[in-house]
């Protein structure tokens, strides 16, 4: 009882209770670490969470990376930074990367209509389908339904009037650009994001030499998961894998001034909250002193994290085998970069 209560004296202090703390600007990497160190493995074992690994951003370079717990727990290996998880919907910004760099080459535009590419794109003959654009999807202001729904089609209001959540927008557009390109989404994507930002474990569809790296996914029971997938077709909004050290080097691109893709990417297109809005691929909140986008992942077994500051060049990268995870993002997000998290309190 007493552990447990000083560990959570020692997090209302470090968090600030509801405001978290100011950003950790300049603060040397080995405090972060020396927190870290210090209260996470309690703190997962408290919640039942297997494996963490943890990249912070400072300077828009690289300057911690720490990995805690399992991979699995059959051969007992340990999670470090280039183990491959299962980051699920994390693959939506690359995938909003990859397609806001395709439309200021000039292959097609994000305000015209998919169908105009794509004539047989829907089934259903509901026309407001034909007003549906590239930005809509990656802003999920399409009114497209999630997965899951029985109408797949069926529109929950008209586009780009709200917002709601949509992974089946993305394999809409998913399936226009490989029609325009006649690439696979990996194919796509190894060109324009992983060769040249240097993500060499990081892939759409199911790599089998990346398995001896990869971990095992843990249920809420901390039950090792069913078999992962393995999907042989990629999906924009679901299939991802990657690495602490490879997602990060693509956070680093997303704080690039003189990216052109990442600073038209980070406008706000639609708004949800007074302190929440989406972007192209990312969502943004409300931060001080200024905005920060942010990301979540979440398939059976895995869960992520990801908030970045472009103008302080200040990030940190998240990704677990456990689905308690998001139980300890915003002691781990405290713990090393500080600032609010108005996110963690929306999704």
């Amino acid at each position: 009882m007493f552990r447990t209560f000083l560990i959570l004296l020692v997090i209302i202090t470090v968090t600030g209770c509801n405001h978290g703390l100011p950003l950790r600007l300049s603060e040397p990497s080995d405090q972060a670490l020396d927190r870290l160190e210090k209260y996470l493995p309690g703190l997962m074992q408290e919640n039942n969470v297997s494996g963490v690994g943890i990249a912070v951003i400072r300077g828009n370079k690289i300057v911690l990376m720490e990995s805690f717990g399992i991979a699995n727990d059959l051969t007992r290996e340990l999670i470090n930074s280039d183990t491959v998880f299962e980051v699920a919907s994390l693959g939506k910004p690359i995938f909003a990367y990859v397609s806001v760099s395709l439309s200021q080459s000039g292959l097609f535009d994000l305000d015209v209509p998919l169908v105009n590419y794509v004539p047989d794109l829907f089934s259903s003959p509901d026309p407001r389908l034909r007003k549906i654009t590239a930005r809509m999807v990656l802003s999920h202001s399409s009114g497209l339904p999630n997965f899951g729904s029985t109408s797949p089609e069926s529109l929950s209001f008209d586009p780009s009037s709200a917002y709601a959540y949509s992974g089946i927008g993305f394999e809409k557009l998913q399936l226009v650009l490989e029609a325009l390109t006649g690439k696979t989404l990996n194919q796509l994507a190894t060109n324009i994001v992983f060769e040249p930002f240097e993500m060499d474990s990081t892939s759409y569809i199911w790599n089998e030499e990346l398995s001896f790296r990869f971990a095992k996914g843990y249920n809420n029971n901390g039950m090792q998961n069913y078999e992962s997938r393995k999907p042989k077709k990629g999906n924009a909004a679901w299939s991802l894998y990657s690495t602490t050290a490879d997602y990060a080097r693509f956070v680093t691109r997303m704080m690039r001034e003189n990216d052109p893709v990442s600073m038209t990417m980070i406008y706000p297109q639609i708004t949800i909250t007074n302190e929440i809005s989406w972007s192209l691929g990312w969502g943004l909140q409300s931060t001080k002193p200024n905005s920060s986008f942010w990301h979540w992942g979440s398939n059976p077994g895995y869960r992520a994290y990801v908030v970045g500051y472009p103008a302080e060049k200040i990030a940190v990268v998240v990704l677990s085998n456990s689905e308690h995870m998001f139980k300890l993002i915003e002691d781990i997000v405290q713990m090393t970069i500080g600032g609010e998290l108005p996110s963690y309190h929306w999704f």
